[in-house]
């Protein structure tokens, strides 16, 4: 399991279709009890949400740039020999829903997404604070 955040800015098009950038990182450092593994995800992504008659639920369509950073680990004796620098790309795909706080200028957001990179897929569970300006 990786923890991570996203910062994001949409322009509302109208009530129904948001644009959306963001940066997103994530990392995951874990230990298997004889060495520490540390891998980060770096992600610039673009996409669209549509919202079904202007309210809570929403889909994201979308596209997702990665730089991906982890370790090479030599399977036989478990030791680090070197570290992987890759950059990958792909379709953003998602589903949430935004649960208003106060006369439409703030709500919380819950969302799944999923980016199909190249040669990998990230899948993430997210909750934020969404405030319209």
């Amino acid at each position: 399991m990786a923890s991570g955040f996203i910062i994001t800015y949409g322009r509302e098009i109208d009530e129904n279709i948001t644009v959306e950038i963001a940066h997103a990182r994530y990392a995951d450092s874990s230990s298997d009890g004889t060495s520490f593994l540390d891998t980060e995800l770096t992600a610039f992504e673009i996409s669209g949400i549509f919202q079904f008659d202007g309210g809570a639920p929403f889909v994201r369509l979308g596209y997702s740039d990665g730089e991906l950073k982890a370790p090479v680990i030599r399977l036989d004796t478990l030791e680090i020999i070197g570290s992987l620098e890759e950059s990958q790309s792909g379709p953003l795909f998602g589903v949430g829903f935004d649960i208003p706080i106060n006369a439409s200028k703030s709500a919380i957001r819950l969302e799944y997404n999923i980016a199909d990179y190249d040669d990998a897929e990230l899948s993430r569970l997210t909750i934020g604070a969404l405030v319209k300006f």
